[in-house]
């Protein structure tokens, strides 16, 4: 019996939870859709990085980005795991868009360990992600950010809260490569609907490329009166 019942629903379950790594096609051996020793690959944000953005800086720069400099984020901080290169990428892309749910457990572990590492975060009063327009949510039926958000907060133990809507929907910002665009793109796009005054907020994201969006959000919590705003994310590109 036990027999027939593995033949019916084995093929299921190695359709649900492939008993091969997405990544290295190596044997997952417990794991679920990515080896550990593929995630263990992940590299942190290498040092230097800029103080403001959480990006590699060059050569030229001191501790700021140029690109801070000249155009100075609302944040105070952002802070990320590593950088948006594989496997990291490839992480990132099975848990946003192709529904492997069981790895928001693991990379909110990794930013929980980055969170702790980043002292300049530990003021938060808040986490926070940020939101799906109610469109996108209909069609990806999750918030990958709210997932990794709720993580965070249980690993840290800080407070969780929805404290943004995003009240117009958007094209997505990896479409576009023009910094000016992407801030128009977002220009509006999010509303603050609960208290955050004099609160310290912790945003929380998969990626971010120029921190746009991001800064939209922030510029629409200060707005409302909360003391700070900083964000933490898996990768920045």
């Amino acid at each position: 019996m036990s027999t027939i019942v593995n033949q019916i629903f084995k093929p299921l379950l190695d359709f649900i939870y492939p008993p091969y790594c997405a990544i290295c096609k190596e044997p997952l051996n417990g794991a679920r859709v990515v080896c550990n020793e593929c995630f263990d690959e992940i590299l942190p944000t290498p040092i230097p990085f800029c103080q403001k953005c959480g990006k590699p800086l060059s050569n030229n720069e001191d501790t700021i980005c140029k690109r801070c400099k000249e155009t100075p984020l609302s944040l105070n901080y952002i802070r990320g795991i590593g950088i948006f290169d594989e496997p990291l990428r490839t992480i990132i892309h099975l848990f946003k868009y192709k529904r492997k749910l069981s790895l928001g457990k693991r990379l909110s572990n990794l930013l929980v360990s980055t969170f702790n590492s980043a002292v300049v975060l530990h003021n938060a009063d808040v986490i926070t992600p940020v939101p799906l327009h109610r469109v996108k949510f209909r069609e990806r039926g999750y918030n990958q950010s709210e997932i990794l958000a709720r993580g965070l907060s249980k690993g840290t133990g800080i407070e969780y809260e929805n404290l943004v809507k995003r009240i117009r929907y958007t094209r997505s910002q990896a479409l576009m490569n023009e910094y000016d665009d992407r801030i128009k793109n977002v220009e509006g796009a999010f509303k603050v609907i609960k208290n955050v005054k004099g609160k310290n907020i912790l945003l929380v994201d998969d990626v971010t490329t120029t921190g746009a969006t991001l800064n939209a959000i922030a510029k629409e919590i200060l707005k409302e009166g909360a003391k700070s705003i900083s964000a933490i994310v898996l990768a920045v590109a």
